[in-house]
């Protein structure tokens, strides 16, 4: 491809299959249908979020499908980085660009197992591939999303690594919000104050029931305990992510679908790593750059900008306020406003009346498929003893779930 006409460009072309949108879309509804049927189904499962889980599945790879969105997360992905001599993107050529063709610089180079064969290369490109992710995510709050060896392209020399990240279109976005969150919880684990790390997961969760907080830092603090004490060095990050996880599972606190592609991205780097150094300790090379996002969220210019959003946002509130409650006399005036009254034992006792008449009318289907074959008399006593010990069986479960209905309180 020329370039004015004054040079050759080394590219590479990636074309969409004509059928590659429609064969996403079905599969697609597939994942929503069995999403949505283990929501209704497995009752445990809705702390994992199976159909959000889905959605931000959806939103990922309906956005990968899009080629001229992974040209734009190539150039911001490059000015997010830019000063950066350890790291390096594709250039994307968006005039030769679109949504089903996308043309990008080829960058030639090595593959990862390749180019540290027969040096010492590994420890350095180790952590400089962790501190490209760690600054992804918790400064930028934009990462990729997908960062295994075979989107890795290694250039330079061995003395000097630059690592080639390509395959750009499955990216993972996080709000400043969730990035602070995210910090405090990571600076807890390594400090070691189980309090606040517990505390932490509660703020970036979503709690599906009343959680006991003492019972819940107790769980924490059993957690961590496998780990405290222990040199940093030894302690494996996914690990301890999986670990938390699953101790906020326990208590039915729901983490937001974004911290599962975070894990992800992070267990993937530090696999790497370790394969690459051993004795790579991940949480030094995450400690200083952590403590330098939190210096910087506590500096005078970061805590004036919140101050004026939150003062923007209570003057949108305030001014708002007066014409919401006009809003609500005139309704008052005209008969309009409606007080919904929620019942908080209604759906139990609606759920209760439901299984009691399907187990009825199941029992009656029993009884009368027994009668139809005793009339019959086409499979003996012994089919028919089975369905009529069925049906009593069923019976005798409703008049039980009665009684228990007349001892419950209220």
């Amino acid at each position: 491809m020329a370039d004015d006409g004054d040079a050759d460009l080394d590219v590479v072309v990636k074309l969409q299959r004509p059928t590659a949108r429609a064969v996403v879309e079905r599969d697609l509804e597939l994942l929503y249908m069995f999403a949505r049927l283990v929501e209704r189904y497995v009752p445990e499962s809705r702390v994992y979020a199976p159909l959000a889980l889905v959605r931000e599945f959806d939103r990922a790879i309906t956005a990968e499908l899009d080629y001229g969105l992974e040209a734009d997360n190539a150039r911001r992905f490059a000015k997010n980085f830019d000063g950066w001599t350890t790291v390096r993107f594709p250039v994307p050529y968006r005039e030769a660009s679109g949504k089903r063709a996308l043309v990008m610089e080829r960058l030639r180079g090595a593959r990862l197992e390749d180019f540290v064969a027969g040096n010492d290369a590994g420890p350095r490109i180790a952590r400089q591939a962790l501190a490209v992710i760690a600054k992804m995510i918790f400064e930028d709050g934009f990462f990729h999303a997908d960062p295994h060896p075979g989107n890795i392209i290694m250039l330079g020399t061995p003395a000097a690594p630059v690592v080639g990240l390509i395959d750009l279109g499955l990216v993972g976005q996080l709000t400043a919000e969730t990035r602070d969150r995210m910090i405090d919880v990571m600076i807890s684990a390594v400090t070691g104050d189980t309090g606040a790390l517990a505390d932490g997961l509660l703020a970036m969760g979503t709690a599906r029931r009343q959680v006991d907080r003492n019972a819940f830092r107790s769980e924490v603090a059993t957690l961590a305990g496998k780990y405290l004490g222990r040199p940093l060095a030894e302690i494996e990050l996914s690990a301890v992510i999986r670990d938390l996880v699953q101790g906020a599972v326990k208590y039915d606190i729901e983490m937001p679908p974004e911290m599962l592609m975070v894990g992800k991205a992070l267990m993937t780097v530090e696999g790497i790593g370790r394969q690459l150094d051993p004795d790579l300790d991940v949480w030094a090379e995450l400690q200083p750059i952590l403590t330098r996002i939190v210096r910087d969220r506590y500096s005078p210019q970061r805590i004036g900008r919140d101050l004026l959003r939150a003062a923007r946002q209570l003057g949108t509130s305030a001014t708002a306020l007066p014409g919401q409650i006009t809003d609500v006399l005139d309704d008052l005036r005209a008969g309009q406003l409606t007080v919904v009254s929620r019942d908080p034992g209604l759906a139990a006792a609606t759920d209760r009346l439901g299984r009691r008449l399907f187990t009825a009318i199941l029992v009656a289907a029993l009884v009368g498929a027994g009668t139809a074959l005793l009339i019959a008399d086409r499979h003996g006593t012994t089919a028919v003893g089975l369905l009529v010990t069925a049906a009593a069986l069923l019976a005798l479960h409703v008049v039980g779930d009665r009684r228990r209905d007349r001892q419950r309180p209220g």
